[in-house]
């Protein structure tokens, strides 16, 4: 199994957003990965190649639709179903 290793510099709480798009495109194969600065800690993510991307000095940060539909009932799936959509959502009131 291929890695890649990724060291976020940044102060303490910083938001990063890793997401990483499937080619030939295909949706269900997309990579997401939601990140909090914090030193120490680290987080990582499993492309559907089998491919694991780790960010040392870094935490993930959970994340679903709930927020996305609540607060956005009238967007569309396409909205809705997006992993930036929903974790922008969900983070930024």
């Amino acid at each position: 199994m291929d890695s890649r290793s990724v060291f976020i510099a940044g102060d303490e709480g910083v938001l990063f957003y890793l997401c990483g798009v499937a080619l030939p495109f295909d949706y269900s194969k997309n990579m997401h990965l939601a990140l909090r600065v914090v030193e120490g800690k680290e987080a990582s993510v499993t492309s559907h190649r089998g491919q694991v991307f780790s960010v040392q000095g870094a935490e993930q940060v959970h994340f679903d639709d709930r927020a996305a539909r609540r607060k956005f009932p009238d967007h569309g799936e396409a909205h809705l179903t997006c992993r930036n959509f929903q974790f922008m959502a969900q983070l930024f009131k």
